[in-house]
């Protein structure tokens, strides 16, 4: 599972996506025996804090700097549009189905989501995320890509100024040791006198980004492969484990967020060195059903929920209905790759001009929010 020698891709990262984004759905869709499907997003946490800071530290050793709109303007054309898509659409659909009142309250998070602010919103609002059921706010999934928006405006700057310091690659391990330190602390401390607080704010989620920084500075290549087929495996029955006796009843996030953060870095460490043709795993991430669904991941997560929520409202909750559910979100989550995702990430105009992006994305956002907000009740 080590990266592809010419296009440094890694297939097992993808695969971690298809992980993370199947313990997900399965979690909302009550599929029996992920009771803590829910951990798949500290998996994305702690994936997104491992790649972006590879990219930062890229930079920084061949540029010395960090183009911040370049690097702003590439989040913007991966994330943006796929979410105001789906955003728009379920706010639409959800006038069809919703009365008045409950339309009312979802214009105002779907506004929050379309900001990027929805976590501060859950928060303030005391929503328990863990016993909440398909009937509840159709935006409500969106209070994790929030977080990670907050987490990519701010981490290039606290990268770029810890790489200033004299011995650069130790200052960064010791800050960002020191960050996940505080960071999960403090969580501990919160989530005694407030869950929400603890579970949706940014800071006290910004450790399982930053020990996915770290496993990417601590690796070591390493000819001992049986060593990371160990960790390969370890790492992947461990969020098994946790996602199969983790329930809403776990109190969470806390102490317990540990077991999927750190299997989530025991596979990524692995995946540096194992290697595909001696390991089952191996073998299996790098087939095109698991990488397909590794690509759709970000589609899917932001279909399902409201495709969830909707079903219930129109009260199709039988098993059956269910597995529609899942196969109907999958399918607008392949539609919005082919058509939306994709080509826009492909856009020559907005590879080249970072700026003109950023601009783009403030005004498709303000858009976006416009129409949430004309929306009638």
């Amino acid at each position: 599972m080590a990266a592809n020698a010419l296009s440094n891709f890694r297939f097992d990262i993808q695969a971690l996506r298809a992980l993370a984004v199947l313990l997900v759905v399965g979690f909302h869709f009550d599929v029996p025996g992920v009771s803590g499907g829910f951990i798949g997003v500290d998996i994305f946490y702690v994936i997104s804090g491992y790649l972006i800071s590879s990219l930062l530290m890229r930079e920084l050793e061949e540029k010395g700097t960090v183009d911040l709109s370049a690097f702003y303007a590439r989040r913007i054309k991966r994330l943006l549009p796929s979410a105001v898509l789906v955003f728009l659409v379920t706010i639409f659909a959800v006038t069809a189905v919703y009365s008045p009142h409950e339309t009312r309250a979802a214009t105002s998070s779907s506004i929050a989501s379309l900001s990027y602010l929805s976590n501060f919103w859950f928060a303030l609002n005391a929503t328990d995320y863990l016993n909440a059921t398909s009937s509840e706010d159709p935006f409500l999934h969106s209070w994790s890509l929030a977080v990670e928006e907050q987490f990519y405006l701010i981490w290039p700057i606290i990268f770029f100024l810890m790489w200033k310091f004299k011995n650069r690659k130790r200052a960064v391990l010791i800050g960002l040791s020191c960050l996940t330190i505080v960071s999960f602390v403090c969580g501990l401390v919160v989530i005694q006198w407030n869950q929400p607080w603890a579970f949706f704010m940014s800071p006290l989620r910004a450790w399982e980004f930053s020990l996915g920084a770290i496993v990417l500075l601590v690796k070591k290549n390493s000819s001992r492969r049986f060593l990371s087929e160990i960790f390969l495996l370890t790492g992947f029955f461990t969020i098994l484990g946790a996602a199969y006796f983790y329930s809403n009843s776990t109190f969470y996030p806390g102490a317990a967020a540990l077991l999927p953060v750190i299997g989530t870095c025991a596979m990524l460490h692995a995946g540096e060195n194992a290697s595909p043709a001696n390991a089952i795993i191996g073998r299996l991430v790098r087939t095109d059903f698991v990488q397909l669904i590794g690509n759709v991941s970000y589609s899917w997560y932001l279909w399902h929920w409201p495709v969830a929520v909707l079903l219930h409202e129109l009260r199709y909750d039988s098993p059956l209905e269910k597995f529609y559910g899942i196969l109907m979100s999958f399918v607008l989550a392949l539609l919005t790759l082919y058509l939306i995702e994709n080509p826009v990430r492909r856009m020559r105009r907005l590879t080249t001009a970072s700026y003109t992006t950023i601009v783009y994305g403030m005004g498709i956002s303000a858009v976006a929010i416009a129409l949430a907000y004309s929306v009638p009740t």
